[in-house]
């Protein structure tokens, strides 16, 4: 049942915003290994992160060479410790890690 869903549906899933964080945006996209998630920075860049390390991958895009700065960077590893805002059951990296494994199991 679930292998019909995901056939059925997989094209929907191209990308997930998990929660913005100021100016901001997290989100994760059917991709390649390994596990990452993006960061959005409007008018700024679009920055892939490793789950686990938390390093920078590479930019996607970047408008005049700007990059995440250190200020940046904090707040992504203290929103990645946190609750999820909407399950709070889970922290932010678990909802990141979920979301990219039945994105990307097809």
């Amino acid at each position: 049942m679930k292998e019909q869903y995901i056939e059925r549906y997989q094209r929907f899933f191209e990308m997930a915003t998990i929660d913005r964080i100021e100016d901001m945006t997290i989100s994760v996209y059917t991709d390649h290994l390994p596990k990452h998630f993006h960061v959005i920075k409007k008018d700024q860049f679009e920055v892939r992160l490793d789950i686990n390390t938390l390093k920078i991958m590479s930019y996607k895009w970047q408008i005049d060479n700007k990059e995440m700065s250190s200020k940046d960077i904090k707040k992504i590893q203290q929103w990645i410790k946190s609750k999820n805002r909407k399950q709070k059951n889970i922290s932010n990296k678990q909802a990141i890690e979920f979301a990219w494994d039945i994105m990307n199991e097809f």
